[in-house]
């Protein structure tokens, strides 16, 4: 059976992870497993036994001339592909590449699958339209929280599976829970304030200093609103106290030794990055937004979560952690259970079962 995953790129973020460990683990189960990108971006390595192919055609986001051009070339080169390969199963881990298979899938007649990988409560009218469409054209869709799953039509619920991400990032398990004797909290996701909302954990993290001025805070990642983060800081003369790191592919190994590991979404779907905190031992603060942290935080027993831009409840969730060293101890033991429920083989396989049934 052949398998064939169709993503934009496989740049740094939780969907482009997903399919890193998916597609190996597909592989090692005798699939005929490829990865096919629409950009020729790779951030993420994969090993040989699944085949990557670049289509090479970048994702222009202004409209223009180009991008429909760019846009044809996606949807011609990517339907020629998959029709001279014709594979029994095509996974788009994002809706968008849907778009591109809707003809070819009327006539081929491969499954089609897809998945919700945030909260579509905060979706805007134009593209709920488009995921919606998106579902009606698939097979399956995965969803990795019920809410998201129940926010849509019967239809859709009807041919649809919830399943957790994996904890994935092979550099997870290569680390041990360390010492925690660096003064520093971390974060690590896109750039993207609209919803990481990195300007309440800057604020909280500015009350924070005021107690304890030898901290820090490194933030991981990469994004549209580098430049606006980068000018806030500056604005809170913190430059030397907080600092963008760009993407790194071990970032977790440098998180491995904060103090404890923040995140300030407004929303979030099954975010990846706290997992693989959590496999560390790492005491996680996070908002408690709609979907996805509250499924895998329990309040003050594996981490603590805080109001969604309440920026000084996280500054006094942080300075619990420092003061009360038990407690840390105690969340970040509790916390590294989530390994027990989201390995890779374990969550890879309900993938499997449900994409190949």
């Amino acid at each position: 059976m052949k398998i064939i995953f169709l993503v934009a790129a496989l740049k740094s973020g939780g969907s482009e992870r997903t399919v890193t460990y998916l597609a190996p683990y597909f592989a090692s189960k005798g699939y005929d497993t490829t990865v096919v990108t629409l950009d020729s971006d790779v951030f993420y390595e994969l090993p040989p036994s699944v085949k990557l192919v670049k289509m090479g055609i970048p994702l222009t986001r202004k409209r223009s001339l180009l991008s429909v051009f760019r846009a044809f070339l996606r949807y011609l080169r990517s339907n020629v592909y998959i029709l001279k390969e014709r594979p029994e199963v095509v996974v788009c881990i994002l809706p968008d590449t849907v778009k591109y298979l809707v003809l070819l899938h009327k006539f081929l007649k491969f499954r089609l699958i897809t998945s919700e990988r945030n909260n579509p409560m905060v979706l805007s009218d134009r593209d709920l339209k488009q995921r919606v469409g998106a579902f009606k054209e698939s097979d399956g869709v995965i969803f990795q929280t019920e809410v998201a799953q129940n926010f849509y039509s019967s239809d859709v619920i009807k041919k649809s599976v919830v399943i957790h991400n994996a904890v994935g990032n092979p550099y997870v398990y290569k680390i041990g829970q360390a010492d925690r004797k660096v003064k520093k909290f971390v974060a690590i996701g896109r750039l993207e304030n609209r919803q990481k909302d990195y300007v309440t954990m800057i604020d909280a993290f500015e009350q924070f200093l005021t107690f304890y001025p030898d901290f820090y805070l490194e933030i991981f990642g990469e994004g549209s609103d580098e430049a606006f983060l980068t000018g806030y800081i500056r604005g809170k003369n913190l430059t030397n106290k907080v600092i963008l790191m760009g993407t790194r592919v071990d970032a977790i190994m440098e998180a491995n030794s904060a103090t404890a590991y923040l995140i300030s979404s407004r929303y979030e779907g099954m975010p990846n990055a706290l997992m693989e905190a959590m496999a560390i031992g790492l005491p996680c603060i996070s908002t408690d937004c709609h979907t996805g942290p509250r499924e895998l935080i329990d309040d003050g027993v594996n981490g603590l979560l805080v109001p969604v831009g309440d920026a000084e409840a996280m500054c006094d969730a942080m300075l619990r952690i420092v003061r009360e060293p038990l407690l840390a101890k105690k969340l970040g033991g509790a916390a590294r259970k989530i390994l027990e429920g989201h390995s890779i083989d374990e969550i890879a396989q309900k993938y499997l079962d449900f994409i190949i049934k």
